[in-house]
């Protein structure tokens, strides 16, 4: 499975993929008391928590989908991009305090990346 792959991107996007999935469960538990309940205003203010929060949870989902197509690809653009995004998604989501839960997988899939690259030249 990893030949000619790096073991840092897999760890990289595992953990991206992880965040997303945990912030995805948080959002969904967080927001389904609200909107279901009888207030109007409580389901008002959910659903503009939703629409705040609901970027930065789609970013992560979209940069992991971006760094596995990468990892099993092999196409280091994706691995980079996947990174990018990690970086972006982090300041999207300030909110859930996403760069702290991300930071991890910036840092390794930027290692994993250039490791790529070089092993794609040579």
């Amino acid at each position: 499975m990893f030949k000619n792959r790096q073991i840092l991107s897999f760890i990289a996007h595992a953990i991206a993929t992880l965040v997303a999935i945990y912030f995805t469960s948080t959002l969904i538990q967080a927001a389904a008391p609200g909107l279901s309940s009888g207030d109007s205003a409580t389901a008002a203010g959910t659903a503009i928590g939703v629409a705040i929060l609901a970027p930065g949870v789609i970013m992560v989902w979209i940069s992991a989908l971006l760094g596995w197509l990468g990892f099993f690809l092999r196409v280091p653009g994706l691995t980079l991009t996947a990174a990018i995004l990690y970086i972006v998604t982090g300041f999207v989501g300030l909110l859930m305090l996403a760069l702290v839960f991300l930071l991890p997988s910036i840092v390794l899939a930027f290692i994993g990346w250039s490791k790529e690259a070089a092993a794609k030249k040579a």
